[in-house]
């Protein structure tokens, strides 16, 4: 393996590296920390993304959530907007991936299991997908706050159980 070209760092300014070395010092381990980037912010960049995911602009929305799960690899609704991105796009085996990564970080999340299940059955997998929704309509049954994911579990199921 070659060995990274590091001549960029000589061009830093000194107060700058220095702060970088104080920050991993301190223990910084994500871009988030590196730069103290705090959750309101991290929002912040979140909502751009958003903006741009509800104006279709999927491109976009996918630059801004990768950015920001790149700063905070943890955070599940950025894996989430950016497998809705990929699933909008058909881009169905990305979408399962970042799908798949926000469920790792809530396994309980009704939203991520319905857009991962709806994804599954478009893309040929659809034993997972069907055990996804049910899962979901199990979980949200009739509360309120879940009625648009169980509602949307239960239109797929009886679609693809005929």
């Amino acid at each position: 393996m070659p060995k990274p070209d590091l001549s960029e760092l000589t061009n830093l300014p000194e107060d700058d590296l220095d702060d970088i070395l104080a920050a991993i010092r301190r223990g910084a381990s994500t871009p988030k920390e590196l730069f103290d980037f705090d959750d309101s912010s991290l929002s912040s960049i979140e909502n751009v993304a958003l903006g741009y995911y509800r104006s279709e602009k999927y491109a976009e929305a996918s630059l801004i959530y990768g950015l920001a799960t790149r700063m905070d690899p943890t955070r599940m609704s950025c894996w989430r907007g950016l497998g809705a991105c990929a699933q909008s796009q058909k881009d169905y085996d990305t979408a399962i991936v970042c799908y798949d990564m926000a469920l790792e970080r809530d396994p309980n999340d009704i939203v991520t299991k319905t857009c991962l299940g709806e994804t599954c059955c478009l893309h040929g997998q659809r034993d997972r997908g069907l055990q996804l929704l049910r899962e979901v309509v199990a979980a949200g049954g009739d509360l309120p706050q879940w009625k648009t994911y169980t509602k949307r579990a239960r239109v797929i199921l009886s679609s693809r159980m005929k």
